[in-house]
């Protein structure tokens, strides 16, 4: 059991007669912001449209009639318009924009961002080759060569702008779809990766200026100008505000500093800290920040996603670090009074998403700490709630002191899953012996569900299910959870990866 010398007026959590930590009173129940999710999907296929519109209203229609040639760069222009158009809702997703982080969750965000990336280059190209032979098949006085190739390097010379959109190409391609490929991504740090993917803003800012003084929306029509200026600024400005000043404005507004890191676990860190007002930052069990430690050490710029282990308060913050390398290692080392900048809070899982009465939560590693601070938020009477650890040694488990309080004061049930992962059956279950034999995991996942109360309802149905962890082994979960019957909308999760 981890001692921690800080006094207890300092702590996040109060210590009860037994020595164990102490949480607050549970959150009232609350709905669920799905309507942020739905609204970001319309507001983007709502621009798109706009597109559509503003193209058609750019004389289109008639190019598309006239002649082949004139059909394909009126293509073409819609392809490269379409190109800028998913470009800026890629750096519109990753803006950290509120409602759109709230709506649609960080792994949804990461997820379309990846895709898009791929989407941007793939057109691009096309609006380069539809562009290149439609020129090519002109009338004279347009058609420098029939060779599309050759007409591409006249494009590159004689279009304004032409020859920057080509060069920022070539940045988006080394930065964005080269560094997403799995085979080299998983290759470097997150760090590494992050600061060399930053380099697509250069690659956005030498495409722009092909888009203003070549672009057919802007040189013929006032409307279409005024729409791709002002989407362009509010994009620009959104990652500018909320990637930018928003956290220094947050930095030096709530004077967040570090009160104590220390060891939990053979392999882990527990971090408190404490600023003023905190609850204007409205953070929610479950949720995560990028953490910016500054103690003048080596790599203090670069950010790490923590989510919050314990439910906040208005001057108390906790994370629970798992030590995987130089980045996580220097948390160990952090001093009383060092000054952090939080980024956030973003994450759309927390107690809102809750259907029924029942609480079954999965955590594995350093999926503990926001599993454990939803719990704590959380209202649930003796039975009601069950957590699900899964350490590799029990060397190795964290915040087992805040655990045992939940099962003394409140009734947790908590099942604590230690060991080497099996040869066969469920890999998210360890082993039951030396052989490496492994179980039947959905078989399990039944047995902890009919265990808990029911209300009016089937147990499945009245579960609310939770899980934090590695990938591979939250798909080892989902995929038993489908075998146990547990219905999908009320399994929820948000993946990490890059």
């Amino acid at each position: 059991m981890t001692t921690n010398p800080v006094p207890e007026e300092q702590l996040l959590t109060k210590i009860d007669d037994k020595g164990l930590p102490f949480f607050p009173a549970p959150r009232p129940r609350a709905h669920s912001h799905a309507t942020l999710g739905l609204l970001t999907d319309t507001i983007i296929w709502a621009l798109g449209a706009a597109v559509v519109v503003f193209w058609f209203a750019g004389g289109a229609w008639a190019d598309l009639t006239r002649s082949v040639p004139m059909a394909l760069q009126a293509l073409g222009a819609l392809v490269g318009l379409f190109a800028a158009f998913l470009l800026l809702m890629q750096i519109l997703l990753m803006a950290r924009v509120p409602f759109i982080e709230r709506g649609l969750g960080r792994d949804v965000i990461v997820a379309v961002h990846r895709k898009l990336g791929f989407r941007v280059f793939w057109l691009v190209l096309a609006h380069v080759l539809i562009v290149s032979v439609g020129y090519s098949f002109a009338v004279p006085r347009f058609a420098i060569n029939r060779n599309p190739l050759v007409q591409f390097t006249h494009i590159l010379s004689d279009f304004p702008g032409a020859d920057l959109a080509f060069l920022g190409t070539l940045v988006l391609f080394g930065a964005v779809i080269l560094m997403s490929l799995p085979s080299i991504r998983k290759k470097f740090r997150y760090e590494i990766w992050l600061h060399w993917h930053l380099l697509a803003y250069v690659g956005v800012l030498l495409v722009l200026p092909h888009q203003l003084w070549s672009g057919g929306s802007f040189i013929t029509s006032r409307p279409a100008r005024i729409f791709w200026w002002t989407l362009w600024g509010v994009v620009l400005l959104s990652a500018v505000v909320f990637r930018l000043i928003r956290p220094l404005w947050n930095w030096h507004k709530h004077q967040l500093r570090i009160v104590s890191a220390e060891p939990d676990g053979t392999r882990g860190v527990a971090v408190q800290m404490s600023g003023r007002n905190l609850n204007q930052l409205h953070a929610r069990a479950g949720q995560f920040f990028i953490w910016r430690f500054l103690d003048g050490e080596p790599g203090w710029w670069q950010g790490h996603p923590f989510s919050l282990s314990m439910p906040p308060t208005d001057d108390k913050y906790q994370i629970c670090v798992r030590v995987v390398g130089d980045g996580t290692e220097r948390i160990k080392k952090l001093k009383p009074g060092t000054r952090v900048i939080a980024e956030g809070p973003y994450g759309r899982v927390n107690g809102d998403l809750r259907t029924g009465n029942n609480l079954l939560m999965f955590a594995a590693g350093a999926g503990l700490g926001p599993m454990l601070s939803i719990l704590g938020e959380q209202s649930w009477g003796p039975g009601e709630a069950t957590l699900v650890t899964r350490d590799s040694s029990e060397e190795e488990a964290m915040m087992t002191d805040q655990i045992q309080a939940l099962v003394d004061q409140r009734g947790l049930k908590w099942e604590r899953l230690i060991g080497k992962s099996p040869k066969n059956g469920s890999r998210w279950h360890p082993a039951v012996d030396d052989k490496g034999t492994g179980l039947d995991g959905s078989e399990i996942i039944q047995k902890w569900v009919n265990e808990m109360p029911t209300k009016g309802t089937d147990n499945s149905a009245g579960t609310d299910v939770f899980m934090c962890g590695p990938p591979p082994w939250m798909d080892g979960v989902k995929t038993d959870m489908a075998k146990a019957g547990i219905p999908h909308e009320q399994i929820h999760i948000e993946e990490f990866a890059f």
